[in-house]
């Protein structure tokens, strides 16, 4: 145990600033890959989350819209003219003679 405390204390004392300096940008070289990586990988998803709504948005205005094109008939927008009939004898009956004529 004493051993053990001795040679801590040696490898302590040999320790010089460039080598924590050293040490430091390694682990902050590290920890920095590691949240740029999560990073990207968040963004990815994000994205293909994104582009699978958008098509699937499209798909779905697209299929209505060809289901609707199926459905409906254009109707003729031509139609002709109304005739303009005229009798000259007839005169619409009055209504209490058409009353009177039922009973």
């Amino acid at each position: 145990m004493i051993f053990l405390g001795i040679i801590l204390f040696i490898s302590c004392l040999e320790i010089t600033p460039e080598q924590v300096e050293k040490e430091v940008l390694r682990q902050y070289e590290e920890r920095r890959a590691t949240i740029i990586s999560d990073k990207m990988s968040q963004c990815q998803r994000q994205l293909f989350k994104d582009a699978q709504t958008f098509a699937d948005s499209i798909l779905r205005i697209e299929s209505k819209q060809s289901k609707m094109d199926s459905i409906k008939v254009p109707h003729d927008t031509l139609r002709p003219q109304k005739p303009d009939i005229k009798f000259p004898d007839y005169k619409k009956p009055a209504r209490d003679s058409v009353l009177l004529r039922s009973n």
